[in-house]
């Protein structure tokens, strides 16, 4: 396991800067050597406009460097955004794949306003968008 292991009930879960919200979108994670990480379109798990966290079939090491592509249909658009793994650690119920929490290094406007439109409103279950 890498640093900050913990992905549910974190000990760092107060130190979160954007509320993260459950996503089904379509998302490429490209690794080392332009190798994909993640297996299938069921990879993601939430994301914020902060970063994200999936499933990856690769135990990718905290600090490495990973390019992250997000299809976004409700503006019939898709990103892509450099990021860093912040943590590791095995998926018990997906066996074979690990989750990856990554942080965005740095987000354009245009994609920081997309994803702020995705957000649920508290107490919503529907986004924005």
């Amino acid at each position: 396991m890498q640093k900050n292991s913990t992905p549910f009930g974190r000990s760092d879960k107060d130190k979160r800067q954007f509320p993260r919200f459950k996503s089904y979108r379509v998302i490429r994670a490209i690794g080392p050597h332009g190798r994909e990480i993640q297996k299938d379109d069921s990879a993601l798990i939430n994301m914020s406009e902060g970063g994200m966290l999936f499933y990856s079939v690769e135990e990718v090491k905290a600090d490495t460097h990973i390019e992250m592509h997000v299809e976004i249909p409700e503006f019939h658009s898709s990103i892509r955004i450099a990021a860093v793994v912040s943590w590791v650690q095995r998926a018990t119920e997906r066996p074979g794949e690990y989750f990856v929490g990554v942080q965005f290094e740095e987000l354009p406007a245009p994609h920081r306003s997309m994803i702020q439109k995705l957000v649920p409103a508290p107490g919503s279950p529907t986004p924005k968008a």
